[in-house]
């Protein structure tokens, strides 16, 4: 049996009209599944169109005007992290690369773009969503996911905390779970736990009279050695050098 393709909606955000054209050709050319051509010249119009309708893939450079690509994907993929985002751009530099992967686009598409590479993003893209169709009602947007990672962390620092106790806690895999937050964030789940408890921890070292070894059990290390090296490791001082230089009464 032959698979219907589910048709996209696409959004192509360039300031040069002759690469928005040249996309658009493609597609009309290949007689790929698209239903609707958006088009924006800007960073800013480029959110406001998705807002109004909701693209399902974006083709976006990233030297455009009023708000860069790799702001706008951030934007966009904030509230519809399901929309899939191709940065096309000339710089092939590989900062631009890590921080648009960062953000949370798809690919990372060189200019002049070809058109094998606007052929397999389109039928992929309409694939995975003819697979999906339940894809445009996400669990939650990614900035709510890491709010309420923030708030079990903070709310439970005075515990070993595992992977799975988070997954439980957001309704996600493991796997899934440590691949969107390293995405959002550039920190692996496991160590923004770390943080919060050593930063937790620094707070009592300067504002109480606990011990350390106090200290160490009420942010959830049930070795004081280990608590002290990673306090080390983090600061740069151990814990009885950070109360004595960071005093504060």
């Amino acid at each position: 049996m032959v698979m219907m393709m589910r048709k996209l909606n696409i959004l192509v955000v360039d300031d040069e009209a002759v690469v928005r054209s040249f996309i658009k050709s493609v597609i009309e050319r290949e007689k790929l599944p698209v239903n609707q051509f958006l088009q924006a010249d800007n960073g800013r119009d480029a959110v406001a169109i998705t807002a109004q309708y909701r693209p399902d893939l974006v083709f976006m450079d990233i030297r455009i005007p009023e708000l860069d690509g790799i702001h706008a994907a951030e934007k966009i993929l904030a509230d519809y992290p399901w929309i899939k985002i191709f940065i096309v751009s000339a710089y092939s530099d590989f900062d631009y690369a890590r921080t648009a992967f960062r953000a949370g686009v798809c690919d990372y598409l060189l200019k002049p773009v070809k058109p094998v590479d606007i052929i397999t993003a389109i039928r992929k893209a309409a694939v995975s969503l003819s697979d999906n169709q339940d894809i445009s009602r996400p669990v939650m947007v990614k900035h709510e996911l890491v709010r309420k990672i923030e708030e079990y962390v903070r709310g439970n620092l005075d515990k070993p905390i595992h992977l799975q106790d988070l997954a439980n806690a957001v309704f996600l895999s493991p796997s899934h779970l440590s691949r969107s937050f390293k995405q959002l964030t550039g920190f692996s789940v496991m160590d923004f736990i770390q943080e919060q408890k050593l930063g937790a921890a620094a707070k009592l070292l300067v504002s109480s009279e606990r011990s350390i070894t106090e200290i160490a059990g009420l942010v959830g290390f049930n070795d004081g050695t280990y608590f002290a090296t990673c306090f080390k490791n983090k600061t740069g001082l151990s814990p009885k050098q950070y109360r004595k230089s960071h005093r504060i009464f």
